[in-house]
């Protein structure tokens, strides 16, 4: 398999695994007006956080977006291709890899309960029970972090939201919450394995950084380029990086909210099945 083969399989499912296995970015601010900054200025301590909490609560249905994906960038590895992302709110979402118009290369589906991915170059693909998959997760990775991936978590990291660690309805009286400079503030948590989610927000009461903190890990993800979009904020880039390494660069082209979503996931018979174990190669690409 030559190497740009195996950055476009890795491509495809570096949103999912990054989540999974903790990637992250740092943080990146976008300028705003004045009339923007002066409506934050004025906000109360108290109008903030109930501004933060309606931010964090999705009243869209379905979300879609043309993407530049870009994985290891700025690096002799380095691979970008076009991409699609569809969601429907609390259910699935779908990531299809596009290197050419009109031609999908990969498609990865992640559901509440369970993970699929469809690799044309290979001629294979993947569904199984997200359950599974996490109980395969070699020992060594458990140990740097004791990260239970969620469907919640991939969600909000794509459409710029704070969560619960455990999936949960998001409740923000569970967080602690710090000010931090220039009108930023820290809202804080941590789940029962002791890992830590922080969310940092700015004087616009964006959210412009995620962080998941393991013990020997830590995941930045991080937005900016901010849009108003169904009258709310939303970063047209975001970033990842591992430990300030950084892995992951998402370009968002255009968003569309509410619009009617399609989800089909048709396997050619001759297709390869593949098993969980076999996806942990994709991380030394990381």
């Amino acid at each position: 398999m030559n190497r740009a083969t195996t950055n476009l399989r890795a491509l495809a499912l570096s949103s999912v695994l990054l989540a999974m296995t903790l990637a992250g970015c740092r943080t990146t601010r976008s300028a705003a007006t004045k009339a923007d900054k002066a409506v934050a200025e004025a906000l109360s301590e108290a109008e903030y956080i109930q501004q933060v909490g309606r931010l964090s609560t999705p009243d869209y249905r379905t979300l879609t977006a043309t993407l530049d994906v870009t994985i290891n960038p700025k690096t002799k590895d380095e691979m970008s291709s076009r991409a699609r992302l569809k969601v429907i709110r609390g259910q699935r979402l779908q990531i299809s890899i596009t290197p050419l118009v009109g031609i999908e290369m990969f498609r990865v589906e992640v559901s509440r309960d369970s993970l699929k991915v469809i690799d044309r170059l290979g001629r294979r693909y993947l569904a199984e029970p997200i359950e599974k998959i996490t109980k395969e997760i070699p020992t060594y990775y458990k140990r740097t972090c004791p990260y239970d991936f969620r469907y919640e978590h991939l969600e909000a990291l794509l459409t710029n939201r704070l969560f619960m660690p455990d999936g949960s309805a998001f409740d923000l009286d569970r967080f602690d919450n710090r000010k931090r400079p220039f009108g930023y503030r820290l809202f804080t948590t941590k789940d029962a394995a002791g890992v830590s989610y922080d969310f940092s927000t700015d004087n616009h009461v964006r959210l412009i950084d995620t962080e998941i903190i393991c013990p020997f890990v830590e995941l930045h993800w991080s937005y900016s380029r901010f849009r108003t979009i169904g009258g709310r904020p939303f970063p047209m880039d975001m970033e990842a990086e591992v430990d300030e390494h950084k892995k992951l660069s998402i370009e968002f082209n255009n968003v569309d909210i509410d619009a009617p979503v399609e989800m089909s996931f048709p396997i050619p018979n001759k297709y390869q099945r593949i098993v969980p174990k076999q996806l942990w190669q994709f991380f030394d690409l990381f």
